[in-house]
């Protein structure tokens, strides 16, 4: 269960992105929101929550104490596409305010890394010779293209 920590500037943006991440996957519900205490001083914000997005629990929480540390590609959700309207929708979802990559990488609004990979990528990863000749179709694409993968 992937467990997503909110501190330093993004400490307050725990409602924000409950609705974001709820809002753009299908099937997905929210499971749990635990506001600050009322003497708190962020009564307004969530301290925790918990959604289902996609069949996968996912912990969203705020720390209202300093972290050094922040949200990075060693940390990454991964959202797994059957066909290219999915990766399309995805890919601009996620990826509206935050910043495209290549590989399939993005960051979203919050700083979160994903990688939007196709279904079909292992299957075409499985033979040494088509694999490279797929390596070498993906590595200059930023958003991954199915049917140039097949192609390969």
């Amino acid at each position: 269960m992937p467990s997503l920590i909110f501190a330093n500037e993004k400490m307050g943006l725990v409602r924000s992105a409950l609705n974001h991440y709820t809002g753009i996957f299908s099937p997905s519900h929210i499971l749990l929101e635990a506001p600050f205490s009322p003497d708190s001083g962020h009564a307004d914000q969530l301290l925790f929550a918990q959604c289902k997005i996609a069949g996968t629990v996912l912990n969203l929480m705020s720390s209202p104490v300093p972290l050094e540390f922040d949200f990075s590609h060693g940390n990454s959700l991964v959202a797994m596409c059957e066909k290219q309207e999915d990766i399309d929708y995805l890919w601009e979802s996620l990826g509206r305010d935050g910043q495209y990559e290549r590989c399939g990488w993005l960051s979203d609004r919050f700083g979160v890394s994903w990688q939007v990979l196709p279904t079909v990528l292992p299957d075409l990863m499985t033979s040494p010779e088509r694999a490279a000749r797929v390596i070498q179709a993906f590595l200059p694409m930023q958003k991954f293209d199915i049917q140039k993968l097949l192609e390969a």
